[in-house]
């Protein structure tokens, strides 16, 4: 829920940051693409390294990456 929480305001407050410092429609929205294309390739990724290496590791890693 909090992973979404951020999300939701980063997405919503992001475009208003970059359009007040200057940036055009079109540059906010690349910016705004990237993110999703990022996410959407490491998905593959770490989908089929989990499969290989398991996923409690991986699990572990990323909550003591986050604090």
């Amino acid at each position: 829920m909090i992973n979404n929480l951020n999300d939701g305001m980063v997405w919503g407050l992001l475009p208003l940051f970059f359009a007040g410092a200057g940036l055009a429609i079109k540059q906010i929205g690349i910016i705004a693409a990237i993110y999703p294309f990022v996410w959407g390739l490491s998905q593959l990724a770490t989908g089929a390294l989990s499969d290989k290496i398991g996923r409690k590791g991986m699990i572990a890693s990323g909550c003591a990456f986050k604090q």
